[in-house]
């Protein structure tokens, strides 16, 4: 069973950086699987980005932030990587 991952997702802190074919492309095919009530249920990485960038423009507009992209960038990460652990724990359940 896949858990969406696309090569290494681990944080390299090199986020100034996209990755071959553009950031778009690996966004778009990332996504974490979870089982809910007998049913699939498929968190594409595209929607979390596009919850966070609006996180983001509310931070800059509270003084939190001055960089809405990196802001948006490491919540985007963080928030995948928390619901990639999730995945897998509840894989061993």
């Amino acid at each position: 069973m896949s858990f969406g991952s696309v090569g290494s997702n681990r944080r390299s802190g090199g986020y100034g950086v996209p990755a071959p074919g553009g950031e778009d492309a690996s966004v778009e095919a990332a996504a974490v699987l979870f089982n809910v009530d007998g049913k699939k249920l498929k968190l594409l990485k595209d929607s979390i980005k596009k919850v966070s960038k609006k996180y983001a423009k509310i931070a800059r507009e509270m003084g939190q932030t001055n960089d809405e992209d990196s802001f948006s960038e490491h919540m985007t990460e963080d928030i995948f990587e928390a619901l990639q652990e999730a995945s897998k724990k509840q894989s061993y359940l």
